[in-house]
């Protein structure tokens, strides 16, 4: 999948940082604008993910969390509609079931393309924040231990 590089994203009004590690991309804004998921990924090409589907379903009754992470994300890549159920879905695994708070944050970050309303930032700010703050709790690490 091509995804659009970073001129024609500056090209149509968005001067904000986007980093494309992984699979999902992630846009830091400058003020507050939001390109949205339709205009970053609006001509993905649809691939075939029955493929993926079922690597996704075999991953998920083994219990192999990592490659159903991938697969998730992957089926995300390939959608040129907002998959706000996948990104649950993935939030959930890496979260819930890995406790991958890393991989975690990363999803969040991306689900900025899926918030085109004040109130779906103010959700997303929000779970940034508990993250966060979760980090600040969590860890302890000592030169003595």
């Amino acid at each position: 999948m091509k995804l659009p590089r970073e001129d024609s994203l500056k090209d149509k009004g968005f001067p904000g940082l986007k980093i494309l590690r992984g699979a999902l991309p992630i846009y830091v804004p400058i003020k507050n604008e939001n390109p949205t998921w339709r205009i970053v990924y609006g001509r993905a090409k649809k691939q075939p993910v029955a493929l993926l589907e079922s690597t996704l379903q075999a991953a998920r009754e083994l219990g192999d969390y990592a490659i159903e992470v991938w697969c998730i994300e992957q089926i995300i890549s390939c959608s040129p509609e907002p998959p706000v159920e996948r990104f649950t879905q993935l939030s959930h695994v890496q979260k819930t079931l890995m406790g991958d708070i890393f991989g975690y944050q990363r999803t969040c970050m991306s689900k900025f393309l899926l918030a085109e309303t004040d109130q779906a930032r103010g959700e997303l700010l929000d779970e940034l924040e508990t993250i966060r703050a979760q980090r600040r709790t969590s860890f302890s690490y000592s030169l003595t231990d």
